[in-house]
């Protein structure tokens, strides 16, 4: 039986072949433009063999949470599961100061899955890593009782100075956030409790969750400052993440609620169903923003970057919230984590309401 037809660039079964992907892939990967850098590609070699443009390589790897919100929401698809796992992973990047310069793609799909699922999946990743002008270098397709979709993005900086690093962080710095937070997690929200939150809210937060942006630029701007700056990309909620760099680094850390950047749309959500707006970044990631700590001397060229100064590094400690009475409180390690074993909007709206009453 020919299971596949060259001709037509396409697996000829209904069901996933996953020997025929390489091929496959590499029809589809034609029609793009190789960028210089790549010299051995999908199905040209057993590796991947790419030539990094700086010194300093940095390579993470991330999986997609295996009921994702828009998953548990109904409203989305393999195609937007293929965007996500490179947001993911590029986010990774940004947290680090590193230029994105290849990306590998994983997937171990059910083992009823359809040629079309992996096609939606690969077309999803591709268009995503495209707008970032990273090239797909690699990857692997196997089946079994799960789904399970991850992804590599391999890295690059010029200088060690340039790196954003967890263990950079010195009392006295200043803690910048590069955007605004608390997007995600409303829209989870607003999706979740439907007749709570007015339509054009709802259709915001569909729009919000479907969509986002890596602030790649944002992150190689700072980065080509060589700060040495501590730093790390918002994935579990802002608290959660800051707790990184201070575990990291042997610092404690103080955040001023009223600082805190967030959504317009997404204060709107919270004020509708009666949450302070600042839980919203705290209770949950999903921005695909990313966090930095530097010296002080370096204010004027962080808020020329549109940076967002929310805190500061200080000695050891228990690390505070300010809040906007000026009050201080320690408050536990909060945000998302998957050992909970519940839903994104049950997480995130116990978290926001417990934080609220603060």
């Amino acid at each position: 039986m020919q299971l596949w037809n060259a001709g037509k660039g396409s697996l000829m079964s209904d069901l996933l072949r996953p020997d025929e992907v390489p091929q496959w892939i590499r029809s589809r990967l034609n029609t793009v433009p190789r960028q210089p850098h790549v010299h051995a590609s999908v199905d040209e070699d057993d590796c991947a063999t790419i030539r990094t443009p700086g010194p300093f390589t940095v390579v993470t790897t991330d999986f997609i949470n295996s009921s994702p919100a828009l998953l548990e929401l109904n409203i989305g698809g393999y195609e937007d599961l293929g965007r996500l796992v490179v947001r993911h992973n590029l986010s990774d990047l940004a947290g680090t100061g590193a230029k994105p310069v290849s990306f590998l793609l994983g997937a171990c799909m059910p083992r009823d899955a359809s040629r079309a699922d992996f096609e939606d999946l690969f077309s999803g990743a591709l268009s995503e890593a495209e707008k970032y002008g990273v090239p797909i270098v690699g990857g692997d397709t196997k089946l079994g009782s799960k789904r399970a979709i991850y992804g590599v993005a391999v890295g690059s900086v010029q200088h060690e100075d340039e790196l954003m690093l967890r263990t950079n962080a010195r009392p006295g710095d200043q803690v910048w956030c590069s955007g605004e937070l608390g997007g995600f997690a409303a829209s989870v929200l607003a999706l979740a409790q439907g007749a709570s939150v007015s339509v054009d809210l709802q259709e915001w937060a569909l729009a919000r969750i479907l969509s986002g942006s890596v602030p790649l630029e944002k992150s190689g701007l700072v980065a080509s400052l060589r700060l040495r700056a501590a730093g790390t990309d918002i994935s579990d909620g802002l608290w959660d993440d800051a707790q990184d760099i201070c575990d990291s680094s042997e610092v404690a850390m103080e955040i001023e609620t009223e600082k805190i950047p967030i959504e317009p749309k997404a204060a709107a959500i919270a004020a509708a169903l009666g949450i302070q707006p600042w839980t919203l970044a705290i209770a949950s990631g999903g921005d695909f923003q990313f966090l930095c700590a530097t010296r002080s001397e370096n204010s004027h060229n962080m808020l020329a970057l549109g940076m967002h100064r929310i805190g500061c590094i200080v000695a050891r400690g228990e690390s505070k919230l300010i809040l906007g009475n000026r009050c201080a409180v320690s408050i536990p390690r909060v945000g998302h984590q998957d050992c909970r074993a519940v839903s994104f909007k049950e997480e995130i709206m116990a978290t926001a309401r417990a934080l609220s009453t603060i």
